[in-house]
């Protein structure tokens, strides 16, 4: 008897699952993300009187545009991930250089 039908992982559509998992991966972060932004909206509004010492705008600029930049580069992940999964997988790497970059914009040093 062979048990193929009852197998957990498919070998031979295991690149298509990868590519699921993957999608599924970055719509986490992205959601994660939102998360991020709205708290940080949320949290930094005078009018709630949630934070001490968030007097910094530019803290809570580089805040934001930090979680807006992990929104914006898994939203572009998953739109390669169609059109070549390893450049998307590759891709994710651009994370680790928005830190510097979005410092430069919004000007704020730790």
């Amino acid at each position: 008897h062979e048990f193929a039908s009852n197998r957990l992982v498919d070998v031979e559509n295991m690149t298509e699952d990868v590519d699921v998992v993957f999608i599924i991966y970055m719509i986490n972060h992205i959601l994660v993300g939102i998360l991020f932004m709205l708290l940080w909206r949320y949290i930094s509004n005078p009018k709630r009187k949630l934070a001490v010492g968030l007097e910094n705008k530019k803290y809570i600029h580089y805040n934001y545009w930090r979680s807006l930049s992990v929104i914006i580069i898994f939203t572009i992940v998953i739109m390669l991930c169609f059109i070549n999964a390893d450049l998307a997988m590759f891709c994710t790497l651009l994370c680790a250089f928005t830190v510097p970059i979005i410092n430069r914009i919004v000007g704020f040093k730790r």
